[in-house]
């Protein structure tokens, strides 16, 4: 709980590694209440500055329809986008 509210202060200061892991720790809720909607908020802003991680969960997010409408072709993007960053299980 105390690590995922640190790094929900420091994802507010706009470091992407920060803003992913705070989308992870609200997917699951794991160190914050589960929200995907808040999940996927983050990961963008991650996703946006160049984080592979953030963008294969983006990816995972509309493939699932979790915290954005679902969308296949927009879920193809971003994976696309992560695995050309070399994430193998985008």
């Amino acid at each position: 709980m105390e690590a995922a509210r640190w790094y929900e202060m420091v994802a507010e200061l706009g470091d992407a590694t920060a803003q992913r892991e705070t989308g992870l720790s609200y997917c699951p809720g794991k160190g914050a209440s589960q929200d995907y909607v808040k999940a996927a908020r983050w990961y963008k802003m991650a996703a946006k500055q160049g984080d592979a991680i953030a963008q294969r969960e983006m990816g995972h997010a509309y493939y699932l329809g979790k915290g954005v409408s679902q969308g296949c072709v927009k879920a193809a993007r971003w994976y696309k986008v992560a695995a050309g960053k070399g994430d193998a299980t985008a």
